[in-house]
């Protein structure tokens, strides 16, 4: 190949290149941030949002937290208050009452809950069973009446309208001299 141009047009036409050349990287440089930056920018906007959000929400939260405690508060002043209620006064002997109430049992009956209630200086128990036959239920009721431990026993007249296998709910009010 013939060379036809001189060095320094060879150096001056070099030069050129490469200033072409870096303009040319400049400018797409230039270009690809600011398209990067647009399309960063939504998320960046929606990011601080959320984080904004997020920050409110700790606060609310911290703020139920502390409001929270005053409830807590109140409301074990409350369950003590119902406890010192409970506390004043003799209790009946629990264990007293339902052996008195196992003793009456005779074989045909079979318990299926016992249910106590605080009532004034007594107390009232439910207990409820299944009894085989009618005359077992009635002899429970009679055994039940003869105890000293209750001042009362009631049986619903329907829980005898069965011959065979009826369910009852005897309720027994515990007399209050029965105490601990």
């Amino acid at each position: 190949m013939i060379n036809l141009l001189s060095l320094e047009e060879k150096k001056k036409i070099r030069k050129e290149y490469y200033f072409r050349f870096g303009t040319l990287c400049f400018v797409l440089a230039f270009f690809l941030i600011i398209s990067a930056a647009v399309l960063i920018a939504p998320t960046l906007f929606l990011s601080m949002q959320k984080n904004v959000s997020v920050e409110e929400y700790i606060e609310s939260l911290k703020e139920a937290r502390q409001g929270g405690d005053a409830d807590r508060e109140s409301e074990l002043k409350s369950l003590q208050k119902k406890i010192a209620l409970l506390s004043e006064g003799p209790q009946p002997s629990m264990d007293a009452i339902v052996q008195s109430v196992l003793e009456a049992k005779n074989e045909g009956i079979v318990f299926s809950g016992f249910f106590f209630t605080a009532e004034g200086a007594g107390g009232v128990l439910r207990v409820n069973g299944a009894a085989e036959t009618r005359g077992d239920l009635k002899d429970f009721e009679n055994s039940l009446k003869v105890e000293k431990n209750f001042s009362a026993v009631d049986l619903p007249f329907g829980s005898l309208a069965a011959e065979r296998g009826a369910t009852f709910s005897v309720v027994l009010t515990v007399n209050p001299e029965d105490k601990q």
